[in-house]
C-alpha cells in the first residue's frame, strides 16, 4: 500500500492537536472580547462626563459603592447579582452585559474573518470605538470627539502601515466635504 497507515493515526492526532489549539484561542479571544466590553462600560460611563477611565475604581452608579473584583465579572456578575446591586440592591442597566456580550462577540467573528494580527486587532480597535460611541450616542445623544480623533488616529496609522495613506486622506477630506454640504 502507498498510505502509510501510521502516518494517517499520526494526522489524525495532529488535526486533533490542531482544533484544541484553535478552540483555546476562541476561548481567549471571546474572554478578552468580554474584558475590554467591560473596560467599554467604564468608558460609556466616563468619557461623557470628562471622566478618568482609569480611575477611580468601578463603583455602583446608583450608590457609589465600590464594586470588589468578584461584582466585576463581565455578564456573570450581572446574573448572579439577578442584575441589582450587590450593596443597595438598586436595578443595574442591561447595557453593562450587553456591551461585554456585543464585544465578546464582535471579537469572535473579527478573529474568525481576519484571523492573526494586524487586521484583527484593527478591526478589534473599531469595534470597541463604534461600539462605544453607539451607546454613548444612545444613552447621551453626543458623540465626543475624542472618540472620533481616536478613530482617525488610528485610521491614519494602519493606512500609512498599509502605504495607502493618501487614499485615506483623500477619502477622510471627502468625507469632511460630504458632511459639511449637510450640514
Amino acid at each position: 500500500s502507498l498510505v502509510n497507515p501510521e502516518a494517517c493515526i499520526a494526522l489524525e492526532d495532529m488535526e486533533k492537536g490542531c482544533f484544541k489549539v484553535e478552540l483555546a484561542i476562541y476561548i481567549f479571544i471571546v474572554l478578552i472580547g468580554l474584558a475590554v466590553g467591560s473596560f467599554l462600560n467604564v468608558c460609556i460611563s466616563r468619557i461623557p462626563e470628562d471622566g478618568s477611565i482609569i480611575y477611580p475604581s468601578s463603583r455602583c452608579p446608583k450608590c457609589n459603592a465600590k464594586l470588589s473584583s468578584y461584582d466585576l465579572i463581565p455578564v456573570i456578575s450581572y446574573f448572579l447579582l439577578g442584575g441589582k446591586c450587590r450593596y443597595c440592591k438598586e436595578k443595574i442597566s442591561l447595557r453593562y452585559p450587553i456591551v461585554e456580550s456585543l464585544t465578546a462577540l464582535l471579537f469572535f467573528l473579527g478573529y474568525l474573518r481576519f484571523g492573526h494580527f494586524e487586521d484583527f486587532i484593527v478591526f478589534a480597535l473599531f469595534a470597541s470605538l463604534l461600539i462605544t460611541i453607539s451607546f454613548i450616542d444612545i444613552e447621551q445623544m453626543v458623540i465626543p470627539d475624542v472618540l472620533v480623533l481616536f478613530g482617525i488616529c488610528i485610521a491614519l496609522i494602519y493606512s500609512a502601515y498599509n502605504r495607502n495613506i493618501a487614499d485615506s486622506l483623500s477619502g477622510m477630506c471627502f468625507g469632511f466635504l460630504f458632511m459639511l454640504a449637510m450640514s
